[in-house]
C-alpha cells in the first residue's frame, strides 16, 4: 500500500535551511544598513590631503614666474599671482592648457570654485571654464603660504567667434553663485565691479 503522507520537517533538511536563512535575513539587512549609512566626517579629517603627492605639480616649492604676472588679492584669502597661456593661437574645437598661479594668504573653511570668463572683445560671446582647483586640493585644504599651480584645460567651442578674448577670473561659492570672494583693487591690475580680475588675452583663430 503506497504511503501518500507528506514528509515530516525533520525528513527535509533543505527546508530547515530555508527557514534559517529567512530568519537571518532581517538581521543581515540591518547590519548592512548600518555600514552603508553615511557618517559625519570631522572637519580635521575632511582637511587631510596627501601633500607629498602634490608637491612639484600642484604645490610649488618656489615662487612661480607666470608669463602673465598679476598681484590680485581676493578677500584677504587668495592672491592670484598670474597666468600661463600658450604662445600659439587657439583653434576651434581644441583644448587650451591654462595654468593659474595662486597663493594662500590664510586658511579657509570654504571650498571656493574658480569662475573663468573668456570674453570676446569683438562681440557678446563668452567661453566658460568654471572649475575647482586641481586634484581635489580644494581651497578649504590650503595652508597659509601655499603656492598652487592650477592647470586647467579650456575647451574652445566649435561655434566660438574668432578673434581676441579677455581672460577674466574670480572665486565663488558653488552653493550660492552670487556669493563671490571680493576683489581688493590693486594698481596695475585690470578689474571691474564684478569681483573678477583680467589676467590677459587669448587669441582664437
Amino acid at each position: 500500500m503506497a504511503d501518500n503522507s507528506k514528509p515530516a520537517a525533520s525528513d527535509n533538511p533543505g527546508g530547515g535551511l530555508v527557514v534559517m536563512v529567512m530568519m537571518l535575513f532581517p538581521a543581515v539587512a540591518y547590519i548592512v544598513g548600518l555600514v552603508a549609512m553615511p557618517h559625519p566626517v570631522s572637519v580635521s579629517a575632511s582637511r587631510t590631503q596627501d601633500r607629498a603627492a602634490l608637491e612639484g605639480d600642484v604645490l610649488l616649492k618656489a615662487s612661480p614666474t607666470p608669463r602673465l604676472p598679476a598681484n590680485a588679492n581676493f578677500g584677504g584669502k587668495i592672491t592670484v599671482l598670474g597666468l600661463d597661456v600658450p604662445d600659439a593661437p587657439a583653434t576651434l574645437g581644441a583644448r587650451v592648457p591654462l595654468t593659474f598661479y595662486f597663493r594662500a594668504d590664510g586658511e579657509m573653511q570654504e571650498a571656493w570654485k574658480v569662475f573663468l570668463h573668456v570674453d570676446s572683445q569683438a562681440g557678446r560671446y563668452r567661453i566658460h571654464g568654471d572649475h575647482f582647483p586641481p586634484q581635489g586640493y580644494s581651497t578649504d585644504k590650503w595652508r597659509k603660504g601655499d603656492m598652487i599651480a592650477d592647470r586647467h584645460q579650456l575647451w574652445i567651442p566649435l561655434d566660438a567667434q574668432k578673434g581676441t578674448y579677455d581672460v577674466w577670473m574670480g572665486f565663488y561659492d558653488p552653493a550660492h553663485e552670487d556669493d563671490r570672494l571680493p576683489l581688493t583693487p590693486t594698481d596695475g591690475v585690470a578689474s571691474d565691479n564684478q569681483n573678477r580680475v583680467k589676467l590677459g588675452t587669448l587669441t582664437v583663430q
